[in-house]
């Protein structure tokens, strides 16, 4: 017997910030990591920074809906060990798509290098808690550490999100099941 979907809220909201995640795993990557000129790198910043306001809204929206809407059971076919496992990094999962945002808002309020930031260009983005206000050499201190957070957090969310790929694929047998529950059209 397979265990029941979720539903269709929560199935666009999973799979809206899976999307979102993976594009903001490459942008981060590339704009840190590729040697681009400054127009282009500014941009991606900018887009960066969007698309992690927007995952922190739609993660505001997956927990209230989660909050009202009670997840499907899981199947006994899953094993208890695989469930609690499952459990753990999903909690851990929702953790870093609410940290990873706030500390890359924190980490570009700090940015020695002060740019306003508009979301996709729009609406002007204030900076957190004044950071951009602290004297420079302070700034640079705490711009290093919150940086460096907001890139240990990434690399951990991607880590994350391997096992949870790799949870739902793995074994065989029980595939068919676990994808069904979030899977975007459900199998006939």
């Amino acid at each position: 017997m397979s265990g029941a979907a979720y539903t269709r809220t929560a199935r666009v909201l999973h799979w809206s910030v899976a999307a979102l995640v993976l594009g903001l795993l490459v942008i981060g990557t590339a704009m840190v990591h590729v040697d681009l000129d400054v127009v282009t790198t500014v941009a991606l910043y900018q887009a960066h920074k969007s698309l992690g306001l927007i995952v922190l809204v739609l993660m505001c929206a997956r927990l209230a809906w989660r909050w009202r809407h009670a997840p499907p059971r899981v199947s006994d076919e899953i094993g208890l060990v695989r469930r609690r496992i499952a459990a753990i990094v999903h909690v851990t999962t929702y953790g870093l798509l609410f940290a990873l945002p706030v500390s890359g808002w924190l980490s570009a309020s700090a940015a020695p290098i002060v740019l306003p930031f508009f979301l996709f260009g729009i609406v002007e983005v204030p900076p957190l808690l004044a950071l951009a206000d602290l004297p420079l050499d302070e700034r640079i201190s705490v711009f290093a550490r919150i940086a460096l957070t907001h890139r240990v957090l990434a690399w951990s969310l991607a880590s994350l999100v391997i096992l949870h790929v790799a949870g739902a694929l793995w074994p065989a047998r029980h595939r068919h099941v676990v994808l069904a529950r979030m899977w975007p059209r459900r199998p006939a």
